[in-house]
């Protein structure tokens, strides 16, 4: 009995359960053939249809020499399955698990367990989806054993797991441990591993590659883009040959995209679904992420114009720009200019910036990519300063103040002009249509400039020379002193003045009419006019050197007019035949005025002058018989001169009749009436048939008018004249018969 019943003992409890061959090839030796075939029948029909687990196994395993190092998916034939694995289109695949072992000491066989649960990241271990277990008979000697379980499973696609409940098992020696594939307990503790409960290995499976596109916005500050998702096929499908890509809007693959070369969207998601070309119920899914990333506002550039004269001061400026974007200026040329600005929200500014066309700007944000926005193109001018203005200053005299004057040849057209004195603006600017030379007028003494200022928005200016506007002093005003003429001796007067200045031009003045040529002292002497005619209002205008000119202006002094005494007449004394002279004695002598006589040839004897007294004759004596004498009156440095009385030369039958000398035998003429305004007569006595003229002359000794000029017949004559004139005048008549001259003034009244 006890022989029959120790092998079934060992096979009933389990302790050779893992060794059914061994234990069948001991049996024939204590039973019968139909027994033992009996008994294989019981156990094959029993405890070996059920699945060996580690529950059976002895527990409290000690090793950890065999490990799993990495649990992934895979084909039957072990290969991995890749990430774009197309999954049936009911969403679960039969897959098979791979295990990567490593051990410290090689051996020969090695069973495995494991039971592979759901899992929910990051630690929810979730329902079980499989228990498995095998031996695997293979050699471990590598860093790394591959094996792979022929069992499969269903795996929901996409879904993470976990293998938990993880017994490994093996034996030692060289021989195979493995006596089948079903899964096997080690013999010993120390021939085993035991995953602890609530640990897991996670195991890798296949994903969809994933896929991503970033572009810049269609517009600046824009939210679209236009994407060609075409272009991520490759990245979607991997290596996956055979296959097409669709591409949807939705996760549920309802909304087809049609034409994913020129796909529109906002930042968003979409879906690419791989087919397989074989099998169309085999695809999978990949989700993609378009990214849009807005451009930098686009800055509205404002340009500048600068002066010529003032180059690199040009600038570009924008009015706003948006934060944390990157701006960089640049010219036409496409080069940077300066180094980029960051906006803040605020306008930025370009400044010291070259005149030049084309100046732009490029915003650029540069995360998660680079995307840029130009602005509008702007110009920097340059606008040529104005003329600057060359000035002549001028000199004034003392007498004339704030009569200065500032000018110009030229200036330029559109132009202001603003005379300065120093810091002070003098006067309104001046601008010419035309560019003809400017002019201020009515200026001080002092140092001017002009600042010339162009056209907005430039403004551009020039600053002129400085000029001076100089005080000069005026000359000396001549003192001057008239005199007084005879009515007959006209155009005699003098004028004079003790001392003038040196250098400065003096100019005699009757009314507004110059006299003569101006004088000039080269050491300050006295000054004399003479041969002037008798007038009122003489005065000498000074004029200094040039450029002002300056002028004084003398005293006013008159050229008197006295009358000539008349011409006397005498009368010879009666005389005896003994005497040996004779006297004259004057007829109605004039009190105060002196008489002269003299005789001989060319009146080369004279005589005691006698000045006139009151009561009392005036009579010369001791004459020369045979000698004719002149009779002379002086009044006020006047005088008039009888005719030449010749005597006989028979004293004895003289008379003195004969020696008689009238007054009626005088040469005269008379102007009346005077003052005249247009007519005028001229009453000429003459004692005898002659020739004669009677002539107009002016002040300045010019011939105005010639009376008359023939013959004068003896005793009274009468001329009438027309002489029109619109203002008051002074006139000297001059009549001349044989030597003799007889002048008078005649004055003309305004009309």
């Amino acid at each position: 009995m006890k022989t029959t019943f120790y092998p079934y003992q060992l096979i009933l409890s389990g302790k050779f359960r893992n060794n059914v061959k061994n234990l069948f090839q001991l049996l024939p030796k204590y039973l019968g053939t139909a027994i033992v075939m009996c008994l294989y029948l019981m156990l094959s029909t029993s405890d070996l249809n059920a699945q060996t687990s580690p529950a059976n196994c002895t527990q409290g395993c000690t090793s950890k020499d065999v490990k799993i190092i990495t649990a992934y998916l895979s084909y039957s034939n072990g290969d991995r399955l890749p990430a774009n694995f197309v999954c049936p289109q009911s969403g679960t695949a039969a897959v098979y698990l791979t295990l990567e072992l490593t051990t410290k000491t090689p051996r020969q066989g090695v069973s495995i367990y494991v039971s592979v649960k759901n899992f929910s990241p990051p630690s929810t271990i979730g329902s079980p989806i499989a228990a498995i277990g095998q031996c695997f008979g293979a050699t471990l000697n590598q860093t790394s054993n591959k094996v792979t379980f022929t069992s499969p499973f269903n795996w929901v696609c996409g879904t993470p797991i976990v293998l938990t409940d993880v017994f490994i098992s093996w034996g030692t020696g060289n021989s195979n441990f493995c006596t089948g594939t079903n899964f096997q307990c080690g013999e010993t503790p120390s021939k085993c591993y035991s995953l602890p409960p609530g640990e897991y290995i996670a195991v890798e499976t296949p994903v969809a590659n994933a896929a991503s596109a970033t572009l810049c916005s269609i517009d600046p500050d824009g939210t679209t883009a236009v994407f060609n998702l075409s272009s991520l096929d490759n990245t979607v499908k991997g290596t996956a040959t055979n296959v097409t890509v669709t591409w949807f809007k939705d996760s549920g693959l309802a909304e087809l995209i049609s034409t994913p070369t020129n796909y529109t969207s906002v930042t968003d998601k979409v879906y690419a679904k791989v087919t397989s070309n074989s099998d169309s119920n085999n695809y999978a899914v990949s989700q993609v992420s378009l990214t849009v990333v807005s451009k930098p506002s686009v800055l509205v550039l404002t340009g500048s114009a600068i002066c010529g004269a003032a180059p690199n001061t040009g600038t570009v400026s924008s009015s706003i720009s948006q934060t944390g974007m990157s701006y960089q200026l640049f010219n036409a040329a496409n080069s940077p200019v300066q180094p980029s600005k960051t906006g803040d929200g605020s306008g930025l500014n370009w400044s010291n910036l070259a005149a030049a066309n084309g100046y732009y700007v490029i915003g650029t944000v540069t995360t998660p990519i680079s995307c840029t926005s130009t602005s509008n193109v702007v110009n920097v001018t340059s606008t040529p300063n104005p003329i600057a203005v060359i000035l002549t200053g001028s000199s004034i005299c003392d007498s004339n103040p704030n009569t200065g004057t500032v000018s110009s040849t030229a200036s330029a057209s559109g132009v202001s002009y603003q005379l300065y004195n120093g810091n002070n603006p003098i006067q309104n600017p001046q601008t010419s249509d035309t560019g003809a030379g400017l002019t201020w007028t009515d200026l001080a003494v002092g140092s001017y400039n002009v600042i010339g200022t162009g056209a907005s928005p430039t403004s551009c200016s020039s600053t002129s020379n400085s000029v001076n506007v100089l005080s000069v002093n005026d000359p000396l005003a001549l003192s001057l002193t008239g005199s007084d003429i005879c009515d007959s001796a006209p155009n005699t007067g003098t004028i004079s003045s003790s001392s003038s200045q040196a250098a400065v031009s003096y100019q005699l003045f009757n009314g507004i009419t110059p006299i003569q040529n101006p004088k000039t002292s080269d050491n300050g002497a006295g000054l004399t006019w003479t041969d002037l005619a008798a007038g009122s209002g003489y005065y000498v205008v000074g004029t200094g050197a040039g450029p002002t000119h300056c002028t004084s202006i003398s005293n006013s002094v008159n050229i008197g007019s006295l009358t000539n005494p008349v011409a006397p007449s005498g009368s010879i004394v009666p005389i005896s035949c003994t005497d040996l002279s004779f006297m004259v004695k004057v007829n109605n002598p004039v009190v105060g005025y002196k008489y002269k006589i003299t005789q001989a040839p060319n009146n080369s004897l004279s005589f005691t002058d006698i000045t006139a007294i009151a009561n009392t004759d005036v009579i010369f004596t001791g004459l020369k018989f045979g000698d004719g004498y002149v009779l002379t009156v002086e009044a006020g440095g006047c005088t008039s001169t009888s005719d030449t009385c010749p005597i006989p030369q028979n004293l004895a039958s003289a008379k003195s009749s004969d020696l008689k000398l009238s007054l009626s035998s005088e040469t005269s003429v008379k102007a009346y009436p005077n003052p005249f305004s247009d007519k005028v007569n001229f009453k000429v006595n003459v004692p005898e048939t002659t020739e004669g003229s009677l002539e107009l002359i002016n002040m300045l000794g010019q011939r105005v008018k010639t009376v008359y000029y023939g013959e004068m017949k003896a005793g009274e004559n009468i001329f009438e004249v027309n002489i029109p004139s619109k203002q008051t005048t002074t006139l000297i008549y001059v009549l001349r018969t044989g030597d003799k001259k007889i002048t008078g003034k005649l004055i003309q009244n305004k009309q």
